[in-house]
């Protein structure tokens, strides 16, 4: 079976603000800054229908697409290997980050996804570590390793700012991590099933090579082969 995209823009790297839209990163990223991201390291905009592949490594924090996030991101996938000397997370690393006591800044994220392994000494999430805000339509599959506490989907809600976390899945034969703060556990053979993503817009969002594949973004332009 092969899946093939058919929209390759380029290759890019950018700062989110305000609005990032059909990018795809393919690169590795090392970098000894608080917070080190795949795609950008700090999203303060909007940023929608884009891709990052590839490593992220940092002794601090970091994520596989974004390192922290405070504006909105939908519509995007990250396929990243995470390792962070903190706190490391598929796709993000902090969502809604604390700024000020207990006041957040508002992060949202919707309808994405991430694959790959994730290795956080502090903490580990399979698709974010440290929640404060809004998650909704994503998922997560890949190993999970940590030196101390980990989630396959989400690694720990913070109790600074009321989180919300819906229509979240995480493939709990992916790891041997069988936990997650948030989000429901399905098979990988439910995880490549439609019927298993309740709410989710199958028409025009996401679309899926059923019983062969994870969910992917329309935009991606993925064809599912006839044959195996």
């Amino acid at each position: 079976m092969a899946l093939r995209r058919k929209n390759h823009p380029g290759e890019t790297r950018a700062l989110a603000r305000p609005v990032l839209a059909l990018l795809l990163a393919f690169c590795a990223v090392t970098q000894a800054v608080e917070f080190a991201g795949g795609l950008v390291s700090d999203n303060e905009g909007t940023v929608t229908a884009s891709y990052s592949s590839g490593t992220v490594a940092t002794p601090r924090s970091g994520g596989g697409f974004v390192g922290t996030n405070t504006g909105v991101i939908s519509s995007c996938g990250a396929c990243s290997t995470v390792i962070c000397g903190e706190y490391a997370g598929g796709f993000v690393s902090y969502n809604g980050f604390v700024v000020r006591g207990h006041e957040s800044l508002p992060g949202e994220i919707r309808d994405c996804y991430s694959l790959g392994m994730v290795d956080g000494h502090i903490m580990a999430g399979g698709f974010i570590c440290l929640n404060n805000a809004t998650i909704r339509r994503c998922y997560s599959a890949g190993a999970i390793h940590s030196g101390g506490e980990a989630g396959e989907f989400l690694g720990r809600n913070l109790p600074q700012h009321e989180t919300t976390v819906e229509q979240a899945y995480w493939d709990m034969e992916a790891s041997s991590i069988e936990v997650s703060a948030a989000g429901i556990g399905k098979t990988t053979e439910q995880m490549r099933q439609q019927a298993s993503f309740e709410g989710w817009d199958f028409e025009k969002v996401w679309m899926i090579c059923e019983g062969k594949d994870y969910p992917r973004l329309r935009w991606e332009g993925v064809e599912c082969d006839a044959g195996d």
